[in-house]
C-alpha cells in the first residue's frame, strides 16, 4: 500500500540546490579520509567484496560524522538535526512487533504521536525520539499497530448532511389485490326438512 509522503514537522525544505559560497574542491581535500572496518558494520561482504547497501550506508554516516566533527563550519544536515530521520513500517506481516523491536534497539526515551485521518492522509502512530543530538521517528500505520476500544460516549457538534427528499412519478409493475370473502355475506340456509315417517 503506497501512502502519500507527509512532512511531519511541517517545516519547508531548504533549498538543495547549488551553494556559491561552498568551495567544492576546497572542501573535498579538507574532508578527512577514514578506514572502515568492515567488521564493525555487524555484516559480512559478499565473495566479490562489493559492500551491501546498508553497508555502504553505515559507512556514510561514519565517514559524516567524521566530517562534521572536523568542521566546524560546515551546517548539520537538516534531517536528523531540525527534522526527524525517519523509520518506516507502513508494510509487512507485522508492522507492530517490527515497530515494537526497533524501539527496544534504538536507546532512545520515545514520545507517542497518534494522529486521525484526514483528507490527505491516513492515520499514524509515530514514536519520537532522540539519539543525543539527533531527532528519530518511528512511523506506522495507526490502525495495524492500534486496537480500537470503546471507551464510552460523550455529546459532540458534528457536521449533518440533510438532503430534502426528492420524488417523481414513475410506470412500474404493481399487484392488483382484492380480498375474497366466501359466502360470510351471502342469504341464510333453508333448514333442511325433518325426515319422513317410516310405515
Amino acid at each position: 500500500m503506497n501512502a502519500p509522503r507527509r512532512s511531519h514537522d511541517g517545516d519547508a525544505r531548504p533549498d538543495s540546490g547549488h551553494n556559491p559560497s561552498v568551495d567544492e574542491g576546497t572542501a573535498a581535500v579538507n574532508a578527512p579520509t577514514v578506514t572502515i572496518d568492515r567488521a564493525e558494520t555487524g555484516a559480512q561482504a559478499p565473495d566479490d567484496m562489493t559492500p551491501s547497501p546498508r553497508q555502504r550506508y553505515i559507512e556514510g554516516l561514519r565517514l559524516l560524522a567524521s566530517v562534521l566533527e572536523a568542521n566546524e563550519n560546515l551546517p548539520l544536515p537538516y534531517e536528523g538535526a531540525s527534522t526527524a530521520i525517519t523509520f518506516h513500517y507502513l508494510g509487512g506481516e507485522n508492522p507492530r512487533e517490527a515497530m515494537a523491536e526497533a524501539a527496544r534497539l534504538i536507546p532512545s526515551t520515545w514520545r507517542k504521536e497518534v494522529s486521525d485521518e484526514s483528507e490527505k492522509f491516513p492515520a499514524y502512530i509515530d514514536l519520537v525520539g532522540n539519539l543525543a543530538g539527533v531527532k528519530v521517528r518511528l512511523v506506522a500505520f495507526r490502525d495495524t499497530v492500534c486496537k480500537r476500544v470503546v471507551t464510552g460516549t460523550e455529546d459532540r457538534e458534528v457536521e449533518e448532511v440533510v438532503m430534502p427528499a426528492v420524488t417523481r412519478m414513475v410506470t412500474k409493475p404493481v399487484e392488483v389485490v382484492e380480498w375474497d370473502c366466501g359466502s360470510l355475506l351471502g342469504p341464510r340456509p333453508m333448514a333442511d326438512e325433518a325426515p319422513k315417517a317410516v310405515a
